[in-house]
């Protein structure tokens, strides 16, 4: 079938492809991790040196599944790569090129396009979108439960795209764009409280998971996280000053979390909807993917992902308006 062929295109995109694929007739689950900015040397499955951060969960499923080592992202920037992975086409096909949505954009996916989401839909699958969006906010049109998506619990950007809590980002002159959470079509906290995101956004996938069992549908999960982008500059302080995260999982030096920090953070998320799907009884007729967009925003300096053999100039010497 046509739409099976093009889900197979789309994520034959992917880095790691984990657990087994059932020899059953039903129709399998699949799950789909999608980081943001995240380096090749960010996972340690791909690196052999000690002092990387471990991320135990994703080796799992590089480990127990199949591990690839020639990727290709849609694009070098965030909406771009996202359009590409839900689309199945090059960003200059779909209409989302070259650069990513701002906070004050007025469009989005164009709505002549059809999304994974969509043709799953159609094959009687329940869909979620856990996390970062970044495919058009401003209209209702353009957010996930009109795009295929059964629900979404998630931010509408990049972490650098408004201001949290007390962190202001330099196009914010008036302090005004405060980072939202959604809950389908509605704001439910604004500005988003970054310190339990990790466990919202956990809570979210594994009820998304244990629902559709109860329902009895095979379930399509899009977990596109919001780690590991950096977020705004703390007020008072330069970008390269201070990372990331204000999370008060990990960190030690809360609430200023490392680079290193957001990244467990992200392996504990997928470690809890990998408990989940064991919980299910659903390993052996789920699809788990992980991968990331288009590797690390390296100018952030320590703030970024470890680009492993890769060349890694992107935004290393040109501006947003350059590219």
């Amino acid at each position: 079938m046509y739409k099976i062929k093009l889900l197979t295109k789309i994520l034959a995109a992917s880095l790691l492809l984990p657990f087994s694929l059932a020899k059953k007739k039903d129709k399998p689950n699949i799950v789909v991790m999608f980081a943001d900015n995240l380096g090749y040397y960010d996972v340690s499955a791909f690196s052999d040196d000690p002092i990387f951060t471990s991320t135990p969960n994703i080796d799992r499923l590089a480990q127990e599944g199949t591990k690839f080592h020639h990727w290709n992202s849609g694009a070098v920037m965030c909406s771009p790569s996202r359009s590409a992975l839900l689309t199945g086409k090059l960003p200059i096909r779909n209409g989302i090129y070259p650069v990513a949505f701002s906070e004050k954009a007025e469009y989005g996916l164009p709505l002549n396009e059809t999304t994974i989401a969509d043709y799953l839909k159609e094959e009687g699958y329940a869909t979620s979108i856990v996390g970062k969006w970044h495919l058009g906010h401003s209209k209702k049109h353009y957010l996930p439960t009109k795009r295929g998506f059964d629900e979404w619990t998630g931010l509408p950007f990049h972490m650098a795209g408004g201001s949290i809590e007390e962190h202001i980002c330099g196009v914010d002159v008036n302090e005004t764009l405060w980072m939202p959470l959604y809950k389908n079509t509605k704001i439910v906290q604004q500005p988003v409280r970054i310190q339990n995101l990790a466990q919202v956004y956990a809570k979210a996938a594994t009820d998304f998971i244990d629902k559709s069992v109860n329902e009895k549908k095979p379930f399509f999960l899009y977990m596109a996280f919001s780690h590991v982008h950096q977020l705004c500059a703390p007020r008072f302080s330069s970008e390269q000053g201070t990372c990331q995260w204000a999370s008060t999982m990990f960190s030690s030096l809360s609430p200023v979390a490392t680079f290193n920090e957001s990244v467990l953070e992200m392996d504990w998320i997928a470690g809890e909807i990998l408990k989940q799907i064991e919980k299910s009884g659903l390993v052996d007729n789920t699809l788990v993917i992980f991968t990331s967009d288009n590797g690390p925003y390296i100018s952030e300096q320590s703030c970024s992902g470890k680009k492993g053999p890769f060349q890694g100039v992107w935004y290393g010497h040109k501006t947003a308006k350059q590219l």
